[in-house]
């Protein structure tokens, strides 16, 4: 299970949607099988980066879509930032990775 974030695989995540460098990152409490942290932005924003160690590419996609459909239709629910060309997650090194916005 993949429990760390490298500086590489987050600057490489938000360059994906187009965000400023990367210039912390922090883990988050919480998240049982999956790793959660923290990205803190040259421009002072922030973003989670969730990296999902325990699901299959299929199940990830099918949680996004989910997720989009409950936004869609009001219910607030944490949905993922665009990563460039209309995608919501990607995968390096056979691990799927996502970013939200942090509220």
């Amino acid at each position: 299970m993949k429990t760390r974030v490298t500086e590489l695989e987050a600057g490489w995540l938000v360059s994906l949607a187009g965000f400023p460098e990367v210039r912390t990152i922090e883990p988050l409490q919480g998240g049982w099988d999956n790793t959660n942290v923290l990205l803190g932005l040259s421009d002072g924003s922030r973003v989670v980066l969730k990296v999902w160690n325990a699901n299959t590419v299929e199940e990830v996609l099918r949680v996004i879509k989910r997720h989009c459909h409950l936004d869609r239709h009001g219910i607030p629910t944490a949905v993922p930032l665009e990563l460039g060309e209309g995608g919501f997650h990607a995968e390096r090194d056979g691990v799927r990775l996502d970013s939200l916005a942090f509220l």
